[in-house]
Parts: structure tokens; C-alpha cells; sequence
């Protein structure tokens, strides 16, 4: 039986993404976490749990968008001019934070500049991140946007807004965990204390978010109120409720790897939840999966090349975790 290319790829696009959201959303979060942490010990000792990784991480944000380019390029070309604002904050505040990252390990005097500057470029991209999907799971409309179509203030509205908001304590959740197996002593008894908090602020906002998503149209509306659909549905927001209440429960009674897996799991139930709002469409609601694939050709030849370099990628990543395991006590340098 032939693959359905354009499926596939839209399987690809959804790993790279995931695995950005769960691998860079940790060392995002730890930003977002520095003024919680007003000690320079604590913060060095933040950032060198992420020094081995955190370069690696953003790969997948560079593989996704690359293969979204190339694979669904009409698609590419009707979401940039509604996200374009957020998309560049977000990859401004990406350069600063890594600058700021840079920077603060070689300052003394400047160092707290270069703190401010890492906390802010952390939560501007989580921001910008949160409201871009915010922007996509409340869809373009029945025609594809384009630059001389579209008001490109389309982002500008209060989902987006809730859904960056949340999008900022989901990585803070992720960070807690991530302190919580890579850290010891007070900076740890601080990571479950601040995660609790965290996983209480992110089921607030994910409950918010699946109350408000069936009313942002009909199409939504139909999707996930339908009489017929609830009871199916309804398996996902419980299993999500159960993963909350692990992860609280794992932080609550000091377990150190049972958090990560949970907000793991909370992340993909998140996913999962926004493929029901908007499939078939990759440009909501104007434009499908098939509608905006590159040529049959052009899929066949990138296939190749996804096929030998996602592996390549995940054994960089993989190997880099393995091989930085373990405890951080105290701080490093490249």
C-alpha cells in the first residue's frame, strides 16, 4: 500500500514540534524561573544543568520549520502574514536569550544585566510561542489569509493572549521537573514547591482553554460538543485530569523522574487535543493537509532526506542526555 506523503510529512512537522515544545520548553522555563531564584549559586547552577543541551534543543524548532517550508509551502505562505509579528518576537527574543546565555558566564559586574536579559528573552519567546498557537487553533477563516487579504492584528485577541499565558506556565512546569532530576538540596526542595504551583496554574489555563475552544466557531463547536462525539472525547480531558493529579501528587510526595513523565504526558494529551480541533485543515479553516502539500515529487525527495536525517538527529539528542546525566552540584563553564 503507497504512504500517504502528505500525511507522513504532517507526522514529521508534528515530532519535530512536540519534541521542541518538551526539550526547549524546560530551558525556557528555567529563564522564566530566575526571579524566583534571586541567588547568582542557584541560577549558575540552573543554567549548567541546561549548558550541554540546550544548542541541541532548538534544532527541532529549525528541523520543523524547514520541513513545514518545504512540504506545505502554501500553507507557510497563508499562516506567515497573520503570525508574522509574534514569529519575529519570537525569534529575536530566541537571540537574545542566547546571547544573554553567552554572555553572563563570562560577566562579573554586568552579570544581573545579563540575568534580566535571559528572563526576558525565556518568557517572550514562551509567549510568542503560546499566542502564535493560540492564533492557529482559533483558525484564518474560510479563505486562506494572504498579504493583501488578511488583518495581520489577527493574533491580537484574547485567546491568544490566555493561550501564551499558559503556554509560559507549561514551561515553567517543565523546568521545576527538569530541577527537580538534575538538581540536589534547597535548589530542589524549591523546584517541587514552585512546580505544584506550576501544575495547578497550567490545569487552570488548559481547563480555560478547552471550556473556550468549542465556542471559537462552529466548526469547533461541532467538533467537540456533538452528542455523538462527547463520549469518545471524552476519554482525553479524563486522562488528562489523571496526569495532573499524578504530576501534583509526584511533586507532592518528592519523586524525581514521575513529574517529567506526566508533564510529558499532559504536553501530548495538549496535543492531541489540538489535532481534533483543526484536522483536517493545516490552514484552519481554509485550507487542508492535501490542499497545501508541495508535489508528489517534491515530497518523495524530501522523504529521503527525513529519513536519514531525523534518525542522525535523534541520536545527537539522545546521546547528549545520555552522556550529561546525572546530578549537577555545582556550577560549569564550556
Amino acid at each position: 500500500m503507497a504512504i500517504d506523503l502528505a500525511l507522513a510529512w504532517i507526522g514529521i512537522i508534528g515530532f519535530a514540534v512536540i519534541m521542541y515544545v518538551i526539550l526547549d520548553g524546560f530551558d525556557l522555563g528555567i529563564g522564566i524561573l530566575f526571579p524566583f531564584f534571586p541567588t547568582k549559586h542557584h541560577r549558575s547552577l540552573m543554567l549548567s544543568t541546561v549548558i550541554p543541551v540546550w544548542d541541541g534543543n532548538q534544532t527541532w524548532l529549525v528541523f520543523g520549520g524547514a520541513c513545514m517550508y518545504g512540504a506545505f509551502p502554501k500553507a507557510f505562505a497563508s499562516t506567515m502574514p497573520v503570525i508574522y509579528f509574534p514569529m519575529i518576537m519570537m525569534l529575536i527574543a530566541l537571540v537574545f536569550r542566547g546571547v544573554a546565555f553567552e554572555f553572563r558566564m563570562k560577566a562579573t559586574r554586568s552579570m544581573y544585566l545579563w540575568d534580566i536579559s535571559f528572563c526576558l528573552g525565556s518568557s517572550l519567546a514562551a509567549f510568542s510561542q503560546g499566542v502564535i498557537l493560540g492564533t492557529y487553533v482559533q483558525g484564518f477563516g474560510p479563505v486562506a489569509p494572504s498579504y493583501a487579504s488578511v488583518p495581520h492584528y489577527q493574533w491580537l485577541t484574547a485567546f491568544s493572549f490566555m493561550t501564551g499565558l499558559g503556554t509560559m506556565c507549561g514551561y515553567v512546569l517543565l523546568a521545576c521537573c527538569w530541577l527537580v532530576i538534575k538538581t540536589t538540596g534547597p535548589l530542589q526542595k524549591k523546584a517541587f514547591l514552585y512546580g505544584k504551583y506550576a501544575c495547578i496554574a497550567v490545569a487552570a489555563f488548559m481547563l480555560a482553554f478547552s471550556i473556550w475552544t468549542p465556542f471559537l466557531g462552529e466548526v469547533h463547536f461541532d467538533r467537540w460538543l456533538r452528542l455523538e462525539k462527547i463520549i469518545y472525547l471524552a476519554v482525553l480531558p479524563l486522562v488528562t485530569g489523571i496526569l495532573f493529579c499524578v504530576n501534583y501528587a509526584s511533586l507532592h510526595y518528592r519523586k524525581e523522574f514521575l513529574p517529567m513523565l506526566s508533564a510529558i504526558g499532559i504536553f501530548l494529551c495538549g496535543a492531541v487535543g489540538i489535532v481534533i480541533s483543526i484536522y483536517p485543515y493545516i490552514v484552519p479553516h481554509s485550507m487542508t493537509i492535501h490542499q497545501a502539500a508541495s508535489p508528489q515529487h517534491a515530497l518523495q525527495f524530501m522523504f529521503v532526506g527525513a529519513c536519514i536525517s531525523m534518525p542522525v538527529l535523534l541520536f545527537f539528542t539522545a546521546n547528549s542526555y545520555y552522556v550529561f546525566r546525572g546530578k549537577v552540584t555545582k556550577p560549569v563553564h564550556y
